[in-house]
């Protein structure tokens, strides 16, 4: 199924709707802000959690923290990243329960919710049940846990759904001597040359405390070529991670992959190919089975696999250029509908700037009453429960602390942190063009790829 990009801009029509009618049951991004964040700034992300809001309708309150750091105190080129909070260990015996259980039924039994062919395409716990990972041609490498964001984790009612523990932090750079700027304004008739829409990084990070992550992005040198601690990492969404090598049961666990070894998201244990993944940042972790070479691309695993050609398929696309604004698409709200999210049959259109403008208002209203703070109590909290794999700090933030400085010293700028990190890696442009296509954010190419059918029975049992 192939999607349109949303390269957009924000036209008002005629049919446009004035006012923004909620689901009964609404998604709720809850925003804290760190000392530095400006109002508007947190307009910004206010209208970023209300565009999220327009598309599920889970009964849960997810909480971000969202921090500006300085250009020279996070890693170099770094644009903005997601560091959601994870609920490891998960059993998958509850984990298939959950999404069993919160799936949405079609009464047709001729057809079928993405959620029950995702629930039929899975492993069903038994005691002779065995899922495993495909890790660079190596398969039978069986696991029995996972992990979740905590924010995945509400949306399956497996934690406190209205909990006031922090969900994740977003920490954005503020371009300071970089040659580039943030567009806060999300309704602006463009973006700009040298300028990123800060609003579509926004939507981008949370999209990624919602639980758009993969297990590869906690792969690096020192554990390549451990199996058993690599399958520790193993994430909701990666039992949708498939390559042509990956049996029905299998998931692609490889770090890299080209050809037959090319990761995918496929719903129908593999069948279908929807759209290609990326395959790993570190470009220097490489391997070879047999005829399959198994090579990074250069972009986390975290996101759709990047298109040679500037065509992006949704928000969690792994680039976006300068002068450039995007949404949330339909394959992202796939992807999130079948790891457990409900989606609305919501009237919201993102191409309407008369419903963007009431959600702006909204979200104005909503950020004058914001204050500014750094959530010291909270951000322990959400560091010293177990993070990625178990892992867990071991010193405190304290008030006198930069955030920034801190999350450095303990680690999270390390691709085995759990952090989405997303990166420009271009020079700005000196003489403005209207066709620019400059500075990429690191935040993917639509593979459709189709394999013999099988026939599904019972789906809706």
């Amino acid at each position: 199924m192939r999607t349109n990009s949303t390269h957009f801009c924000l036209i008002a029509t005629i049919s446009a709707l004035m006012v923004i009618n909620q689901p009964a049951q609404a998604l709720k991004l809850n925003f804290s802000y760190d000392t530095e964040v400006t109002t508007e700034e947190k307009v910004a992300a206010e209208l970023a959690g209300s565009i999220w809001e327009q598309y599920l309708t889970d009964n849960a309150t997810i909480n971000i923290h969202l921090k500006k750091g300085g250009a020279s105190q996070l890693p170099s080129g770094i644009l903005a990243g997601a560091i959601p909070a994870f609920m490891s260990n998960v059993s998958y015996s509850n984990f298939y329960t959950a999404l069993k259980s919160d799936r949405t039924i079609d009464n047709n039994i001729f057809t079928y919710t993405n959620d029950e062919l995702a629930v039929a395409n899975l492993e069903t716990p038994s005691l002779w049940s065995s899922i495993s990972a495909e890790m660079e041609g190596l398969t039978n490498k069986s696991f029995n846990t996972l992990n979740l964001t905590r924010a995945n984790a509400k949306a399956l009612n497996l934690l406190d759904t209205n909990s006031n523990d922090l969900d994740g932090v977003i920490v954005f750079s503020n371009l300071m001597n970089t040659g580039f700027s943030w567009q806060n304004d999300y309704l602006s008739s463009g973006v700009g040359t040298n300028k990123f829409d800060f609003t579509s990084v926004l939507i981008h990070e949370i999209g990624h405390i919602l639980g758009f992550v993969s297990g590869i992005d906690a792969v690096n040198n020192s554990n390549y070529s451990n199996a058993t601690e690599r399958l520790k990492y193993i994430t909701s969404f990666d039992l949708f991670r498939k390559s042509s090598l990956t049996s029905d049961r299998e998931v692609n666990m490889a770090y890299g992959g080209t050809g037959s070894s090319t990761p995918f998201f496929s719903i129908d244990g593999g069948d279908t190919a929807i759209a290609n993944l990326s395959t790993g940042e570190n470009e220097g972790l490489t391997s070879s089975f047999f005829w399959n070479n198994y090579q990074p691309d250069g972009y986390q695993g975290s996101h759709w696999k990047r298109s040679s050609n500037g065509f992006a398929l949704g928000i969690m696309d792994p680039s976006l250029p300068t002068n450039t604004r995007r949404g949330v698409t339909n394959l992202d709200l796939q992807a999130l509908d079948v790891i457990g999210y409900n989606r609305a049959a919501s009237t919201f259109n993102p191409l309407s700037s008369l419903q963007l403008s009431t959600l702006k208002n909204q979200a104005q209203t909503t950020a004058n009453t914001k204050g500014n703070s750094t959530s010291v109590t909270n951000i322990n909290k959400m560091l010293k429960q177990n993070r990625w794999g178990g892992g867990s700090t071991t010193t405190s933030l304290n008030q006198g602390q930069d955030l920034t400085d801190y999350l450095a010293q303990e680690g999270l700028f390390q691709v085995n942190s759990g952090t989405m990190w997303d990166s420009y890696d271009e020079e700005p442009q000196q003489v403005p063009e209207s066709s620019a296509v400059v500075g990429l954010l690191s935040l993917g190419l639509f593979g459709l790829r189709s394999r013999k059918q099988k026939t599904h029975q019972n789906l809706h049992n």
